[in-house]
């Protein structure tokens, strides 16, 4: 994402827009996923942001690779 988001902000939104544009949907039933990826641990901060920890990779459409 193009800016710090605290876990906490994170899982009150449906959906957040990634740095290439696409709109990634953010459930929270049965445990927060976005684009079906389980977050598995969430504000691990480093120096220059927030890490939520996922148990997948999430990619970019192949049309902007």
């Amino acid at each position: 994402l193009p800016f710090n988001l605290s876990y906490e902000k994170f899982k009150t939104k449906d959906s957040h827009e990634c740095l290439a544009g696409q709109t990634l949907p953010v459930n929270v039933r049965g445990g927060i996923t976005i684009n079906g990826a389980r977050v598995r641990s969430g504000d691990v901060m480093t120096s220059n942001g927030t890490v939520l920890a996922l148990d997948d990779v999430v990619m970019t459409p192949s049309f902007l690779r």
